[in-house]
């Protein structure tokens, strides 16, 4: 008997175990603009404009494209909102020790986030300093992480040179002929990291052996990873093609540096640093974006809502417009690689992105930390 309810009372404490064990924790509870946020997240367009309205104060952002001062202050006409509508442009790699700041002291100036790294941002949204929210425009991103807009980086070389380069091949890049001819922003540019990082996952590495293998022979690149003693054919990329380039700590400056160029010089940068109107010119230059390999890298832009906002429904309503066409042509140009996450704006997305590298922190996260380093040991001649 003894026995028995012995037996009794341990199946008992392990179903108790494993009813605690199961036991969600409840949810913390949102305050502040977390909750104006979510409490607004179903409002029509018409709802929040009008409680923009009862809004005072000036409007602020800050923006790691320079783009987003002319915008903010058309959105702010188009809604007859009061107050002064500005942005404040701060270099990528200042960002987020500058928001931190500004946004742990409570400023008030501080309403908005227009900028770029998916995992900064992530880290962000998990300190409750941006709080996201996913606008109501028709075929609007749904997103943890809401971003607006694709921006894409490419390989470019001057007209006058490119047919004398020939290049199809990705690899081509990595040849002693290129040393000191590739001008690419090596250090201060996380978004390169996550590209690097994203060419050493299995899909990239695999579009990256095929591409060595057809330049120097079936089976060649394992026989390569092997002697380099690297991890994949992502990993083998790296290592050969950034002792290569030079470093130019200004995108800008490398589109000027490849329209002026007097010999065959190659950059890697944002697209729209040419002009489709102006100088440098899209027009004086190949964009190299058909090679074998990878075609490029595309990146997005996020749009977040600042803990510290004192106007909540201007910056949901600025996301919504972020979200439309008219809202995104404030940042696109002709043919600058520039596309609207919202599907009813643009509507074939897949083909235009088909053949780059897309940023995806899911994809990278559990590698990330370990990548960075080699990146690191490659970039210091290790």
């Amino acid at each position: 008997m003894k026995k028995k309810l012995l037996v009794l009372f341990l199946a008992m404490m392990t179903v108790l175990s494993l009813v605690a064990c199961g036991k969600k924790e409840p949810k913390e509870e949102l305050t502040g603009n977390a909750k104006i946020v979510s409490d607004a997240s179903t409002m029509s367009i018409e709802e929040l404009a009008q409680k923009a309205k009862e809004e005072s104060g000036d409007f602020h952002i800050y923006s790691t494209s320079s783009k987003t001062d002319k915008v903010v202050k058309a959105f702010a006409e188009k809604y007859g909102l009061t107050g002064d509508f500005s942005s404040t442009n701060v270099k990528e790699k200042d960002f987020y020790a500058t928001i931190e700041e500004l946004v742990d002291a409570d400023n008030k100036s501080t309403d908005y986030f227009v900028t770029q790294n998916a995992v900064s941002v992530g880290q962000e949204i998990k300190s409750g300093r941006f709080i996201n929210y996913v606008p109501v425009v028709d075929g609007a991103a749904k997103s943890n992480a809401y971003a607006f807009m694709y921006y894409t980086k490419e390989f470019s070389v001057k007209k006058e040179f490119a047919e004398q380069l020939g290049l199809t091949n990705v690899w081509d890049l990595t040849d002693d002929s290129f040393t000191n001819s590739i001008i690419f922003k090596k250090e201060g540019e996380p978004v390169n990291e996550l590209m690097m990082m994203e060419m050493t996952t299995d899909s990239w590495s695999k579009s990256l052996e095929e591409a060595y293998d057809a330049k120097y022979g079936s089976g060649e690149c394992a026989k390569a990873v092997k002697a380099a003693n690297v991890k994949n054919a992502g990993q083998l990329f790296i290592q050969k093609f950034i002792p290569k380039t030079t470093n130019n700590s200004s995108e800008g400056d490398i589109a000027k540096a490849i329209v002026a160029s007097t010999t065959p010089t190659i950059g890697f940068g944002t697209v729209s640093k040419y002009k489709s109107s102006g100088e440098p010119s899209i027009e004086e230059i190949v964009r190299l974006n058909e090679m074998q390999g990878f075609k490029g890298f595309i990146y997005q832009f996020y749009a977040q809502v600042s803990k510290s906002t004192d106007r909540p429904y201007t910056a949901m309503l600025f996301t919504n417009y972020l979200a439309t066409e008219e809202g995104v042509s404030g940042y696109i140009g002709k043919d600058l690689g520039i596309y609207s996450s919202t599907s009813t704006v643009t509507k074939n997305l897949s083909a235009l992105t088909d053949g780059y590298i897309m940023e995806n922190y899911d994809e990278i996260k559990d590698i990330y930390a370990e990548t960075l380093e080699f990146i690191e040991k490659v970039r210091a001649g290790n």
